[in-house]
C-alpha cells in the first residue's frame, strides 16, 4: 500500500518497481500510475519477491576488521575494531569575555 497524496482513499495498493534511494521507492499502483514514495508512506502487505536474484557469496560484504587475519596473539580471540578517527575537531572550551561598565571594554 502506498500513500495516496491526492483526493480519494488515503492508501492505494501498489508494487515496488525500483528502489531510488536508501529510503526512496518507485511503485506503481493498480491504475498504471507511477509514484515515487518515502518508505514512511509505504505499508506492507505481506512479502513477495518477483524477479529478485539470488544473493551469492560476492553479494555478502564484511568488514576489513572482521575478517580473519594471523596474530602474533594467540591467546585472545577477540577482534578490535579500528580506532575510530574524529570527524569533527576537538571543541575549545573557552571562558565568555564580559562587557565590563567601568572601563567600557570586553
Amino acid at each position: 500500500m502506498a500513500r495516496n497524496n491526492v483526493a480519494g482513499s488515503p492508501d492505494v495498493k501498489a508494487v515496488i518497481k525500483k528502489r531510488l534511494g536508501p529510503l526512496t521507492y518507485e511503485v506503481q499502483t493498480n491504475t498504471g500510475l507511477i509514484w515515487k514514495r518515502h518508505v514512511d508512506h509505504l505499508k506492507s502487505l505481506g512479502t513477495v519477491v518477483i524477479d529478485a536474484p539470488p544473493v551469492t557469496e560476492d553479494d555478502v560484504i564484511i568488514p576489513t576488521w572482521l575478517e580473519e587475519t594471523p596474530s602474533s596473539n594467540t591467546e585472545s580471540n577477540e577482534q578490535t575494531p579500528p580506532e575510530t578517527v574524529r570527524r569533527y575537531p576537538q571543541r575549545e572550551h573557552r571562558r565568555p569575555k564580559r562587557f565590563n561598565p567601568e572601563t567600557g571594554n570586553n
